[in-house]
């Protein structure tokens, strides 16, 4: 850090890798002319030009969703899904993990581990579909063992009238069979089993 005198009195001025600080831009998949407009001096830190304030890249690291910590690495991190198989729309690939989609999964692990020490306490078996499914198995294979324990038929989904009252037919479906769902906004994660 280095400080500056400023005609309001002290000012600390940052080092930052400006390799972190594009990183940190590009993870955040905000609009390159929101961010230069929000930070007129973005471009002069990325060129290594001039550092920012404390201040302002505390304002970049809200605007950019990055913790302020990642922002004194020395290299940009690597940040892997916490997951080992994720699925997307149309089956694309995840290389780099949006900080929304980090957030989404740390929030649901930190619930499915409350739910799992909560049965833990309340003497509750331990469901024998749990991890029954293998990475190498085809996901109709899965699919039609998931329906069998929910006792649905194949077509259960085409039965309701639109997505969220299926949702909630699956929702009453996993209550009866004991198993749980939750959902963040748009995105549905479901963890079949009392506790895995």
């Amino acid at each position: 850090m280095t400080r500056m005198m400023d005609k309001g009195g002290m000012m600390t001025r940052v080092a930052v890798n400006p390799k972190v600080l594009e990183w940190a831009a590009e993870r955040s998949e905000s609009d390159r002319g929101e961010l230069t407009g929000r930070f007129p001096k973005l471009d002069r830190w990325l060129a290594g030009a001039e550092e920012s304030t404390l201040h302002q890249l505390e304002s970049f690291s809200k605007a950019t969703s990055t913790p302020l910590g990642f922002l004194f690495l020395e290299a940009p991190p690597v940040e892997q899904l916490p997951v080992p198989h994720y699925r997307t729309v149309s089956d694309r690939s995840v290389h780099t993990p949006s900080p929304g989609l980090l957030d989404t999964i740390y929030m649901m692990q930190r619930r499915q581990e409350w739910l799992r020490e909560s049965l833990i306490e309340e003497g509750r078996d331990r469901v024998p579909l749990v991890q029954c499914a293998k990475p190498a198995q085809r996901p109709a294979v899965v699919a039609e063992r998931l329906r069998e324990h929910l006792r649905l038929d194949a077509t259960w989904a085409g039965e309701h009238g639109d997505w969220s009252a299926a949702q909630r037919a699956l929702r009453d479906a996993m209550d009866m069979r004991e198993s749980w769902s939750s959902s963040t906004g748009s995105s549905a994660i479901t963890r079949i089993g009392r506790w895995t």
